[in-house]
C-alpha cells in the first residue's frame, strides 16, 4: 500500500507540474480570484490537493507499519525473556541445550537455537525467533543475561517480562 500511494504523489506532482508549465493557470483580469483561476489552473490545483492526501495517508501508514513493527519486537523481546529471566522450566531447558555436547559447537546449542528448543511447543514464537533472527536474538540474550548477572533484574519472577522489556529495551 506504501509503494502505491508514493507512487500516485509521484504521478499527481508530475501531471501538476506538467499543467502548470504547459500554459496559462490565472487570467490576468478582474473579478473574484477564483473566477481568475483557468481550467487548467484547477486541474493543477486538484492535482496537488490530492498528493498532500496522498503524502498524508502514506505517512499514516508508514507509521502503522512502523508500530506494528515494534509492538512484534516487543513480544519477541518478551518471549526470549521468558526464556532466559521469567520461566524456571524453561530457562532449565535453555541451560539444557546450551550445555549439551554437539558435534558442531562446542559447549552445546548456541542461544538461539537453545530459545527455539525451549519454546519448541509453541511453533508460532518459534516462527516469530526465525523470522527476526539470530542476530536480534543473540542480542537480547547477551543484554538479558548481563542484567541478571548485574543484579538489575531478579530470574523467575512471574509476569516481569513485560515490564523488563519496556524498562531496559525501550
Amino acid at each position: 500500500m506504501l509503494w502505491s500511494l508514493k507512487a500516485i504523489e509521484i504521478l499527481l506532482t508530475f501531471v501538476a507540474g506538467f499543467i502548470a508549465v504547459g500554459g496559462e493557470t490565472y487570467r490576468k483580469a478582474e473579478g473574484n480570484w477564483y473566477r481568475r483561476i483557468t481550467g487548467r489552473g484547477w486541474l493543477a490545483i486538484g492535482c496537488l490537493s490530492l498528493m498532500l492526501v496522498s503524502n498524508g495517508l502514506s505517512l499514516r501508514a508508514g507509521v502503522a507499519a512502523q508500530d506494528a513493527k515494534n509492538r512484534a519486537l516487543r513480544v519477541f523481546r518478551e518471549n526470549v525473556c521468558w526464556v532466559v529471566v521469567a520461566d524456571g522450566g524453561a530457562r532449565a531447558g535453555y541451560d539444557h541445550a546450551r550445555s549439551n555436547a554437539s558435534p558442531y559447537l562446542i559447549g552445546g546449542k548456541s542461544g538461539f537455537e537453545a530459545v527455539k528448543q525451549a519454546q519448541g511447543h509453541n511453533s508460532s514464537v518459534v516462527e516469530q525467533i526465525d523470522a527476526v533472527g539470530v542476530i536480534e536474538t543473540e542480542s537480547v540474550i547477551e543484554r538479558l543475561q548481563e542484567l541478571l548477572d548485574n543484579g538489575s533484574i531478579q530470574p523467575f519472577v512471574t509476569g516481569s517480562c513485560p515490564g523488563i522489556i519496556a524498562e531496559y529495551f525501550g
